[in-house]
């Protein structure tokens, strides 16, 4: 199987709450908070955008969100089952970049030099008009 969604929904599959579910599924991909307008973009290079100070399980968030990742990897290993939540859709609006689209996660992007960076290049051209 493979969830697209947030921890609420992953949690189901966590040895922390369900010991044995890994008798009975295995999960192939997971997509966090990423709203399903940011996932069906197109991808956005992230070899010169900066995350800091992100790190881990949040830095990997962001690129996953960013890079779009999650559907070639259902691509090359189609889950028997795909779960949806739309908790990102219902608590974050989503950033246009480019011709793309991501998540406009304020848990975790707005943490982010980039962020930072395009926010405030936002206000000073909109002071400008």
């Amino acid at each position: 199987m493979a969830i697209i969604g947030s921890c609420v929904t992953r949690d189901n599959f966590n040895s922390l709450f369900i010991p044995n579910h890994k008798d009975f599924f295995e999960c192939t991909a997971v997509q966090y908070q990423s709203s399903l307008l940011s996932l069906m973009s197109p991808a956005i290079s992230i070899e010169s955008l900066n995350f800091s100070p992100l790190q881990g399980q949040d830095l990997q968030h962001v690129e996953r969100d960013f890079s779009k990742i999650f559907l070639q990897e259902i691509k090359e290993n189609p889950p028997d089952v795909l779960i949806v939540d739309f908790f990102s859709d219902a608590r974050f609006d989503c950033l246009t970049i480019g011709h793309s689209f991501v998540t406009n996660n304020e848990w975790k992007l707005w943490k982010t030099s980039m962020y930072q960076s395009v926010k405030n290049n936002l206000v000073v051209g909109a002071n400008t008009h």
